[in-house]
């Protein structure tokens, strides 16, 4: 049976799906008026190589009577990562990555996975804001709830609108900060100042079927030095560490990305992490996954390859940082999504 927790959450799936937003991160004067159900990962060169007859594996949360937590679910390639996040012309900037193939150190292209990882996270949190919003209205009873969705316990609850008038304000607050960095990232992109985009790249010698993107906001570096202070709520200064993860022929990528302006506190972690050896590298970037992406994908055979254990790890992981995110940056000393 779920929880009212449980019942709310699936209340604002329903509502996010409802709340249609269209934007482009580009936010310039020429924007087409068309937005694409673009993709947030290419489509071309990196779903194409991790699907298998057209399909992949997505994580999510399942919250129906049969599966409370995270779970996996098959999904065609044509709607896997996509967002309507970009305009149709400002979607033709990622053509170096859409078309050709990855060349470590090539600003550009790791500039351009970053960029992308960064409007894909903007537009997830814009899309929560209106959700929230939503649900807002729909419990102060201005707005119709979703038909299929039962909402009675939340019509009028004081408490619960209080909550999410707390949440909302947090997520504006968020937005805000994010939009600075959506200035900053279109005034290099407008520049081609690549080179203020730093990355590093980890090569892993053998091709696994995954493929991620994702922005977050690690708490500290490996050493414990706090990088951005999640415990404070009037940060103004946030740190993203941007994180694309894909094959390619033989071989899997993992780049690192943060902007140059954050170098000082920045640099250590990408450091700490790059003089690290391969297979503790792997087990760090799969906390980074479970802590920071809900942007990834497998391979169905690849997924099904890794022992029972591993797989129950990394979905009770994940489902409990959704659930409750923490400070910490190492959830589990030792699973890897990448030992196959």
């Amino acid at each position: 049976m779920l929880t009212d927790e449980q019942r709310i959450q699936r209340a604002v799936n329903a509502i996010n799906k409802q709340v249609l937003v269209k934007l482009c991160y580009a936010e310039s004067p020429d924007c087409d008026p068309q937005y694409l159900r673009a993709h947030s990962i290419s489509n071309k060169r990196i779903l194409m190589s991790v699907a298998e007859n057209g399909n992949l594996l997505s994580v999510r949360i399942g919250l129906d009577r049969i599966n409370t937590g995270a779970i996996t679910e098959p999904i065609g390639r044509g709607k896997s990562s996509t967002f309507t996040g970009m305009c149709k012309k400002h979607d033709q900037i990622f053509f170096p990555i859409d078309d050709q193939p990855y060349t470590p150190g090539n600003q550009t292209q790791e500039f351009l996975f970053a960029y992308r990882a960064a409007a894909r996270e903007y537009y997830t949190k814009t899309v929560q804001l209106r959700g929230t919003h939503h649900l807002i209205g729909i419990a102060r009873g201005t707005i119709e709830p979703p038909a299929d969705v039962d909402l009675g316990h939340v019509l009028g609850n004081q408490a619960l609108i209080s909550h999410y008038e707390q949440l909302a304000s947090a997520t504006e607050e968020a937005l805000g900060v994010m939009g600075e960095h959506r200035q900053y990232l279109n005034s290099l992109a407008k520049s081609k100042s690549y080179h203020r985009i730093q990355s590093q790249t980890i090569t892993l010698n053998q091709k696994c079927g995954i493929a991620a993107s994702t922005g977050f906001l690690p708490y500290t570096d490996l050493e414990g030095n706090v990088i951005n202070d999640l415990l404070t709520t009037n940060f103004t200064r946030a740190r993203p560490l941007y994180m694309t993860i894909f094959p390619q022929y033989n071989k899997t990528y993992v780049i690192l990305s943060h902007q140059a302006r954050n170098s000082r506190i920045m640099g250590p972690l990408v450091n700490q992490i790059h003089a690290q050896d391969q297979e503790r590298q792997c087990v760090i970037i799969t906390n980074f996954i479970i802590i920071g992406c809900e942007n990834i994908f497998f391979t169905p055979s690849y997924w099904d390859s890794l022992p029972t254990s591993i797989r129950q790890s990394f979905l009770r992981h994940f489902y409990e940082d959704v659930d409750s995110p923490g400070t910490k940056l190492i959830v589990n000393d030792s699973l890897d999504i990448f030992a196959n």
